[in-house]
């Protein structure tokens, strides 16, 4: 179908940028010239995917020398904060990869999107070890807080491993646990949403596949809605998926998540799952 070619099409060029910036980085050790380089062979509406790429790479330059992420920070605070959310998201693919808790740093980052580190671990997770994750095999010492971010991981992971196809999609939920339907459907908002190439049918019917999960799929688009505007990559594919979703223009949904009580740069991560469970339910009308 057209808009599968679309989908496809996108996560293409995604996984393009991903691989060229992470290989960018092992070549390049001064940060001014890995974001010039970035800014050179990135363009458009997936930039903020090169400087996820680049705060793993940078994020496991860091691991090798032990816990202190002095790259990695410097990186975040001066070149990337426009990107956050896709930076934390990189330093979960690292821990991932070196099969490390990430506890110890969404404590010592201390903000809400800290705790994306663990989405980022689910989505390396359920992409590169998804038989495991099936059989239920999760990080060591892992909590059932830090489990439903890891799960929302995954599921932005298999939106990609299946390719936007919602027959393989509606598979492999048959295979999880409901207790980890409602953050798998919140990802899976997320990445259907940031990767676009949905047509309006489409949309339409990815809704309905959500069922009773419809508010975690548009809190997932809200969330993909707020880190375009962060980075200023707004595209008319955010646009549509704002509307049908989450019944919101773009500007409303920023708005909303810069709200008081929805505002993801609040210090205090022990607040996230109350966060996440409101954004949940501001969308369940």
């Amino acid at each position: 179908m057209e808009f599968e070619n679309k989908v496809v099409h996108k996560m293409t060029l995604l996984q393009e940028i991903f691989k060229s910036t992470r290989a960018l980085v092992d070549k390049e050790e001064a940060l001014p010239q890995i974001v010039q380089s970035i800014h050179e062979q990135t363009k458009g509406a997936f930039i903020s995917i090169a400087y996820e790429a680049a705060s793993m790479s940078l994020a496991l330059r860091d691991l090798e020398q032990g816990t202190d992420l002095t790259i990695w920070q410097l990186f975040l605070d001066k070149y990337a904060k426009e990107h956050r959310v896709q930076v934390y998201v990189g330093l979960g693919w690292a821990c991932a990869q070196e099969r490390l808790n990430p506890r110890l740093w969404v404590a010592e980052l201390a903000t809400l999107s800290a705790w994306r580190i663990w989405d980022g671990y689910g989505y390396y997770d359920g992409f590169f070890r998804k038989r495991k994750v099936l059989q239920g095999t999760f990080p060591k010492g892992i909590s059932e807080k830090e489990l439903s971010v890891y799960w929302q991981g995954v599921g932005r992971s298999f939106w990609y491993t299946c390719q936007g196809d919602r027959t393989k999609l509606q598979k492999i939920l048959t295979k999880i646990p409901l207790s980890y339907q409602v953050d798998l459907w919140r990802g899976i908002g997320i990445a259907s949403t940031y990767v676009g190439g949905l047509s309006l049918m489409e949309c339409q019917e990815l809704w309905n596949l959500a069922g009773v999960y419809q508010p975690q799929l548009a809190a997932g688009a809200a969330l993909a809605v707020k880190s375009r505007s962060d980075a200023n990559t707004i595209v008319k594919d955010t646009e549509l998926m704002a509307k049908e979703w989450c019944k919101l223009p773009v500007l409303k949904i920023v708005d909303l998540l810069r709200n008081k009580v929805l505002d993801s740069t609040v210090a205090d991560a022990k607040d996230y799952h109350t966060w996440v469970l409101k954004l949940d339910q501001t969308f369940n009308s």
